[in-house]
């Protein structure tokens, strides 16, 4: 069985912005951020999942992440129907994969916000050698399944593969050097994919923390991303 909630900040606001948690991350790691939002005139609608989006069952892995993906999909139609036409997307690690999911299918997204993600996913659970991360990896490859088939498995659910549309989008993206979760050389390589396409993405690096550190950090670093947000160019 899988779940997901959701919690929303200034109900008042026209402008909308989905935050979308890491795996396993909790909405009130958002709270304080959300309220930044909502002072600059957004509404935040701020997602948070079970830990079974993201297991060692791959077809479980791509329903459950399609889930929280066209939940999303339907409130952009939804507001759209509204009269509401301002839209960004803030992911954080595994929220970042759905994010890259959603504004591969919607044109409305025009600032996004990439909180630690990598170039494949397949790629960076094959990294995780140890701690409670490393039971996805287990439980892959006690199923026989290697590394080639997982990438060609998950391909839908890769951020390399649903980056091809953001060529006009703005996108505020971290890095973080010292990362064990999202290998630093991942991160760069995505990047390195954008930049080819995208000539307005805006790039900082975490050379100290590591992933847990540096993802919750970025989340209290208000004023760049809301000077991001707020920024007309």
């Amino acid at each position: 069985m899988f779940s997901f909630r959701k919690k929303i900040f200034g109900k008042q606001n026209n402008k909308i912005i989905f935050l979308i948690c890491g795996w396993p991350g909790k909405i009130w790691h958002y709270y304080f951020t959300a309220k930044i939002l909502e002072i600059n005139g957004y509404r935040s609608i701020v997602y948070e999942y079970d830990d079974n989006i993201l297991t060692s069952s791959i077809k479980d892995t791509i329903k459950n992440t399609n889930i929280v993906k066209q939940e999303i999909l339907n409130q952009i139609n939804k507001f759209k129907k509204q009269g509401l036409q301002d839209f960004s997307i803030f992911g954080t690690s595994y929220g970042s994969i759905i994010t890259f999911m959603i504004v591969n299918q919607s044109k409305d997204i025009s600032k996004i916000i990439i909180n630690l993600t990598g170039f494949d996913l397949a790629e960076t659970v094959w990294t995780w050698n140890k701690g409670k991360d490393s039971l996805v990896k287990n439980g892959i490859v006690e199923q026989n399944i290697s590394l080639k088939s997982l990438k060609e498995k998950w391909r839908e659910l890769s951020p390399i593969n649903n980056s091809n549309k953001l060529e006009k989008a703005k996108i505020l993206f971290y890095l973080a050097k010292k990362d064990e979760v999202i290998p630093y050389k991942l991160q760069t390589k995505l990047l390195e994919k954008l930049k080819k396409i995208n000539h307005r993405i805006q790039i900082y690096t975490d050379r100290k923390l590591n992933h847990l550190f540096s993802a919750l950090l970025n989340l209290l670093w208000y004023k760049r991303y809301a000077k991001f947000l707020n920024d007309k160019n």
